[in-house]
């Protein structure tokens, strides 16, 4: 997540790139109120994130950390890039649930996949 902007990539393809808008989150009148804050830690959410196994950073590259379920840890998106390893197929109907906060505790947005065939998303 660079400002509002979210990138995933699945196998270094890029497979999503939303940036929330007015537009875009017509339904959501608030969104800003999320996804206006700079995310300084980050939660694997820890009873439906069934498909995240561990996560590093990509700048710098850091090794694989098991996924720490449950409880935030600080990163800062916006210079530590997140990536995430899973080994979920398509189809299992398992999820990534990731939940960003910002330096004062707060929810600032996050993300949800579902390894459905099709795969989904969700942009809290």
């Amino acid at each position: 997540r660079d400002g509002g902007e979210v990138t995933v990539k699945c196998n270094d393809i890029e497979v999503l790139n939303f940036t929330p808008s007015d537009e875009l989150c017509d339904k959501w009148a608030d969104w800003r109120s999320y996804w206006g804050k700079e995310v300084t830690q980050v939660r694997f959410t820890k009873k439906v994130d069934k498909a995240s196994k561990s996560w590093r950073t990509q700048i710098p590259p850091s090794d694989w950390i098991k996924a720490p379920k449950g409880r935030k840890f600080n990163l800062d998106l916006r210079s530590e890039p997140l990536e995430i390893f899973s080994n979920s197929k398509l189809g299992s109907g398992e999820q990534i649930r990731v939940l960003f906060y910002d330096s004062e505790k707060n929810l600032a947005g996050g993300v949800y996949i579902s390894f459905t065939c099709p795969p989904r998303y969700m942009i809290p």
